[in-house]
C-alpha cells in the first residue's frame, strides 16, 4: 500500500504538466488556428487513451501480474516523452525570463495562496472520502477535515481578494467581461464529469456486464473512439463558423443525457441481463460527443486573456 500511495504522489506531479501541452499549442500558433490545434491535441489524447486502456486490459486479462508489465510500459513511454520534449522543444525565452533572476522569479510566486489552496483541498477531500466510508458524516473524523479545509478556502478567498491581486486568481483576468469566470466554472464542472466517469464507469461495467478486463476497457474506449472522430468535426465547425458557445452548450447537453440516463437505469441489472446493452452503448456515445467539445473551453479562455493570451 505504501508503494501504491507513493506512486500516486509521483503520478499526481506528472498530471501538473498535462495542461502545459495545450499551452504549447497556443504558444506556437496564431489564434485563428488554435481551435484546430486544440482539437488535434484532444484527438491525440483520445488515441493514446485507446491504446493505453486496451493494452492494460489485454495484459491484465492474460496474466494475474499483467498490471506490472502495463506499468513498465507506461514508465517507458513517459520516460521517452520526457526525453523527446527536453531535447526537441526549445521555445525562445520571454523577456521576463531573461531579465529576472531565479530569486526574483521565486519571489513572484504566490506561496501563501498555494499553501492555503493545497491544505484546503487535501483536508476537504479527505473529509469527503471518509464520509460514510468508513465514518458517518456526523463523526469528527469527517467533520473536522471538512470544516478546517473550508476555513482554509475562506482564507484563500480573503487573501486573493484583498492582499494578493496578481496571485493564483489574477484580478486582471476578470476585468474584461464575465466570460473567463464562466469558462472556469465550465472547467470545474468538466473536471467532476470526467473523473466521475473515469472512476465509476468501468467499475459499473465490470459489476453489471463484464468480468473480463479487456472487454471492460473496450466499453470505456467507446468514449475515446467517438471523441477522436468528433474532435475533428467540432474543430472544423468552430473554425469556419467562428462559433464556440454552441459546441459548449452541446457538450453539456450530451453529458446531461449520459449521466441522467445512467444514474437510475442500471441498478437493477445483473451480469445475466443483457437487455440494456443497446442503451448502454447509445448513452455512452453522448458522453463521447461531450468530450469532443471539451477543447472549446480552452479556446474560449485564450480569446478572453489579455495581451497574447499567455498570461494565465
Amino acid at each position: 500500500m505504501g508503494q501504491a500511495i507513493g506512486g500516486q504522489v509521483i503520478s499526481s506531479v506528472m498530471y501538473i504538466g498535462q495542461p502545459l501541452i495545450f499551452a504549447v499549442g497556443s504558444e506556437i500558433l496564431p489564434r485563428k488556428l488554435r481551435p484546430v490545434a486544440q482539437a488535434g491535441i484532444n484527438a491525440a489524447g483520445a488515441a493514446g487513451a485507446i491504446v493505453g486502456i486496451l493494452a492494460g486490459g489485454a495484459l491484465t486479462s492474460a496474466s494475474l501480474y499483467g498490471w506490472r508489465n502495463y506499468w513498465y510500459m507506461v514508465t517507458t513511454l513517459l520516460g521517452v516523452s520526457a526525453i523527446i520534449i527536453g531535447i526537441l522543444y526549445n521555445p525562445p525565452p520571454r523577456p521576463l525570463q531573461r531579465s529576472l533572476t531565479v530569486r526574483e522569479k521565486l519571489a513572484r510566486l504566490d506561496w501563501i495562496g498555494s499553501i492555503l489552496l493545497t491544505i484546503g483541498l487535501v483536508l476537504f477531500t479527505i473529509g469527503l472520502s471518509w464520509g460514510d466510508n468508513p465514518y458517518p458524516w456526523s463523526d469528527a473524523h469527517v467533520l473536522a477535515p471538512l470544516i478546517v479545509g473550508f476555513c482554509f478556502f475562506i482564507g484563500l478567498i480573503v487573501h486573493q481578494t484583498y492582499f494578493k491581486r496578481d496571485g493564483l486568481i489574477h484580478h486582471d483576468l476578470f476585468k474584461k467581461d464575465r466570460n473567463f469566470a464562466v469558462a472556469l466554472g465550465c472547467f470545474f464542472a468538466d473536471g467532476m464529469i470526467f473523473w466521475a466517469a473515469n472512476n465509476y464507469f468501468a467499475f459499473q461495467v465490470s459489476t453489471l456486464y463484464e468480468t473480463d478486463s479487456m472487454l471492460v476497457g473496450l466499453h470505456f474506449c467507446i468514449a475515446f473512439f467517438t471523441a477522436f472522430a468528433a474532435s475533428a468535426s467540432v474543430a472544423l465547425i468552430s473554425t469556419f463558423t467562428k462559433a464556440i458557445r454552441e459546441p459548449i452548450v452541446a457538450s453539456f447537453i450530451m453529458f446531461t443525457i449520459f449521466y441522467g440516463r445512467f444514474g437510475p437505469r442500471h441498478t437493477r441489472y445483473t451480469l445475466t441481463d443483457t437487455s440494456s446493452y443497446g442503451h448502454h452503448r447509445l448513452f455512452k456515445l453522448c458522453s463521447c460527443l461531450g468530450l469532443s467539445c471539451f477543447p472549446r473551453y480552452r479556446v474560449r479562455l485564450e480569446f478572453d486573456l489579455p495581451g497574447d493570451g499567455s498570461a494565465a
